[in-house]
């Protein structure tokens, strides 16, 4: 029953039963070395090798909501280093209905569904002086904006403060002041967990299926292609014995890709499809 559930999560054939169990890295797009970690003390985002390669907003979203995601559900950086076996996770934080984290080795499944409060950072600006907390609005409302796209007095009002206070043009200084104001205690994060245990085969017909998608030839980013008002997208990263991908799906999850209905089948696979819809 197993084997059936797993294949049918990519509407292809049975799995080769010849599988060496690993993932396929032939012609493997967009995978990453692990990073010389030796005296690094900038390893506080969620997936260290695109630290060069995301724009200032992304970068940011990944050293608050992705680093709050690993503390929350208290799961492991996997960008920078390999574990003892190869490592896949799914993660999916919709609009509405729980969040969710799958990771999977050999051994088996652990998913960790949330039960109360929010995955993304909550923020106390009480904890800052009204100066600071002037200065973070500020942040909050204009340092990621257009400014080509500004009115007249936005932008007036723009130049006056960052005139006044240089350190407004700072995203590290943003960085510093989020954060002194963030409060993981605030709305008190919570999770279920379920784990399923593999034998040799199962893991085998769950590694076919991935696959079978050809994630290994995916390239790490994919937006969705039309409008998003509210939705939320999803990842999936594999950490194997030499490199690290990850596969982010932006905007909303693409039905037409096979790693989306993969993914799907996870979710049913530790009994949540009830609750989540991907």
């Amino acid at each position: 029953m197993f084997a059936v559930a797993v294949s049918y999560a990519t509407s292809c054939n049975q799995p080769n039963k010849q599988s060496n169990c690993r993932l396929d890295t032939f012609k493997i797009v967009d995978a990453f070395d692990y990073p010389n970690l030796n005296g690094k003390n900038d390893t506080d985002i969620l997936a260290y090798q695109l630290k060069s390669t995301l724009t200032l907003y992304d970068s940011f979203l990944q050293v608050t909501y992705g680093m709050a995601y690993l503390k929350k559900f208290e799961e492991p950086n996997l960008s920078l280093r390999p574990l003892d076996k190869e490592t896949f996770r799914f993660l999916y934080d919709p609009w509405r209905g729980p969040a969710v984290d799958i990771r999977f080795d050999a051994t088996g499944i652990v998913a960790k569904i949330s039960t109360k409060g929010i995955l993304a950072p909550v923020l106390n600006k009480s904890k800052l002086g009204s100066l600071e907390k002037t200065k973070l609005d500020f942040f909050e409302w204009y340092h990621f904006s257009k400014k080509e796209k500004f009115s007249p007095r936005k932008m007036r009002y723009y130049d006056s403060m960052t005139r006044t206070y240089p350190e407004l043009r700072s995203t590290k200084y943003y960085k510093a002041l989020y954060d002194k104001a963030v409060d993981y205690d605030s709305l008190k994060f919570e999770y279920k967990e379920k784990v399923i245990k593999f034998n040799g085969a199962q893991y085998c017909d769950l590694i076919d299926s991935l696959n079978l998608t050809e994630f290994s030839k995916l390239a790490w980013k994919v937006e969705y292609p039309g409008d998003v008002a509210d939705g939320a997208g999803y990842i999936f990263e594999a950490n194997t014995r030499n490199k690290y991908k990850i596969f982010i799906c932006y905007g909303l999850p693409i039905d037409s890709l096979k790693l989306t209905k993969f993914c799907r089948q996870l979710i049913k696979l530790v009994g949540s499809d009830k609750s989540i819809t991907l």
